[in-house]
């Protein structure tokens, strides 16, 4: 290491010509991959270049792994986006986001964030629109950045959050990383990428990634679509792990990610389908113990989405009505008309009143719970829910 002296010259090289799951990195490697799953080498000498390149900078030192997370991405849109959440008060000018594999990457502008704050990263945009500390964070109340990039990779992909001046991943210099796949068995990403995180301690320590294997990835990319995102959950939990991650149907870039319901907590009560002039609705109760924030949870009739609830705490036994057909803010702060309960509202035309299936979800997906007019349906859905239960 340079002590005020001169950096003796060491050169160590080992070539391997083979795509294997890596042993674990010391104290003093690290991981210099092809990124498009070229061959690999072991550099010894990586450690000493790190520091070397972090003098007359605190940025490289102070920002450490699980400072920054990446914690939604969303990657089947016309404009893909990555979210990233701050738990450590920090300049983060300098952070390298590597995306498909390692062949794109952004590098983060002077921010100055705060513990709580998110960060987005768009596809399809303008650098020149970064927002930083000179033009403070918009209206929507978190950081926007962008990269002209086209977009994420679908179905196989690697993103990964580096320190300054880094791109090998190391179990220091490597911040975060989430990996993903369409799970059909063969990891088109960089398997070399991917296994590299696995032994610096990024990803599930007994997963590997070959052309004949993708499973130990989140799975399946193929299961989401547009408007759909992949994200930790409410607290960000972050083990380093395929199980931090979920698939959400309610994109929250921002904001905090959903939570989960339990299986009949909230009940559909009552349904009026038929009603004069369309002006259908379906009430709800809490039927557990607790008050549950139904916020990002969604009302669908058959698969189509009519309502995605905002933040609103239902108190245990209490009643809520979704109002079909009427264009009207929803009573969160107050019972503004006074019937004596709360009043939602959603401008979809109305309820099919023959057969039919009334599902709702919570943010992650999970059935809450579900009515039908039709016995073969409603006995599929039961069954679903019994499955879920703990």
């Amino acid at each position: 290491m340079n002590r005020r002296g001169k950096l003796l010259p060491i050169l160590v090289v080992v070539i391997l010509i083979f795509d294997v799951a890596l042993p674990p990195a010391s104290a003093h490697g690290t991981y210099r991959t092809s990124e498009t799953g070229g061959s690999l080498v072991c550099d010894t000498t990586a450690l000493a270049r790190s520091v070397a390149s972090a003098q007359g900078s605190a940025t490289p030192a102070a920002i450490a792994p699980g400072d920054i997370l990446t914690n939604e991405v969303a990657f089947q849109e016309v404009n893909d986006w990555i979210e990233f959440y701050v738990l450590k008060a920090a300049d983060y000018e300098g952070l390298r986001i590597y995306y498909r594999g390692g062949s794109g990457v952004k590098e983060l502008p002077k921010i100055t964030a705060s513990a709580g704050d998110y960060i987005v990263l768009h596809f399809k945009g303008a650098p020149a629109n970064d927002e930083n500390d000179a033009t403070g964070q918009g209206s929507n109340g978190y950081w926007d950045i962008y990269t002209n990039d086209s977009g994420l990779t679908g179905t196989d992909n690697v993103v990964r959050i580096q320190r300054v001046g880094t791109e090998s991943v190391h179990e220091a210099d490597t911040i975060d990383a989430v990996i993903w796949s369409n799970d059909n068995g063969n990891f088109t990403a960089s398997t070399i990428l991917a296994n590299a995180l696995v032994a610096a301690g990024h990803w599930d320590a007994d997963a590997t990634f070959s052309d004949i294997r993708d499973c130990d990835a989140w799975t399946d990319s193929d299961d989401t679509e547009a408007g759909v995102a992949i994200g930790r959950d409410l607290s960000s939990t972050d083990t380093n792990s395929r199980g931090d991650w979920h698939l959400f149907i309610t994109q929250t870039p921002g904001q905090d990610n959903p939570a989960p319901g339990a299986p009949r907590d909230i009940l559909i009560n009552e349904v009026a389908p038929s009603e004069t002039g369309g002006y259908d609705w379906i009430e709800f109760y809490n039927d557990s113990s607790s008050s549950v924030d139904i916020q990002y949870w969604v009302v669908e009739e058959r698969t189509t989405g009519i309502k995605t609830f905002s933040s609103y705490f239902m108190a245990p036994g209490e009643y809520v009505v979704l109002n079909l057909n009427r264009d009207l803010p929803d009573e969160i702060m107050s019972d503004v008309n006074g019937n004596g309960h709360r009043d939602l509202y959603s401008d979809d035309e109305g309820l099919t009143g023959t057969d039919n299936v009334i599902i709702l979800r919570d943010g992650l997906g999970n059935i809450i719970d579900a009515m039908a007019l039709a016995n073969a349906e409603l006995d599929a859905l039961i069954a679903q829910l019994e499955m879920q239960k703990p």
